[in-house]
């Protein structure tokens, strides 16, 4: 799932362990070893779940938290839930951060270029608010 700001330069599946059944991009520049070490929040705007009633639940849990909570920006509510025992039985994996960089990573930092890789997806957008994105 992917917000409409990210960019593709390739196709990303590859990369993906087989066994993760929801693969996560966040804000971090090193590649935790678990999303739950990854700083700050992992990225609701860019993320891949594999085919299965598991990661359907998932998407209904973050739907159904967000109806109940409707103040708490969608990325709020993805991690509320990411970090609830209910997805105990979810496996998780984070994308690493020089293949799906965010934006200011890539645009600001411009980390990725200057170690000379090449991203899989750029997630574009970086700023917070619907008001600041038009």
């Amino acid at each position: 799932l992917t917000d409409a700001d990210a960019v593709f330069n390739a196709q990303p599946f590859s990369v993906f362990p087989p066994t993760s059944q929801l693969s996560v991009a966040c804000d971090a520049t090193v590649v935790p070893s678990d999303w739950r070490e990854a700083p700050g929040m992992v990225m609701a705007g860019f993320f891949f779940a594999r085919a299965g009633v598991r990661s359907i639940i998932f998407i209904k849990e973050v739907l159904d938290y967000q109806a109940h909570h409707p103040e708490q920006h969608d990325q709020q509510a993805f991690n509320q839930i990411l970090s609830e025992l209910l997805v105990v039985d979810l496996p998780v994996t984070v994308m690493h951060p020089r293949l799906f960089p965010n934006g200011f990573q890539y645009f600001v930092k411009r980390t990725v270029q200057r170690e000379g890789g090449a991203p899989l997806v750029v997630q574009n957008n970086w700023m917070m608010g619907a008001e600041n994105k038009r």
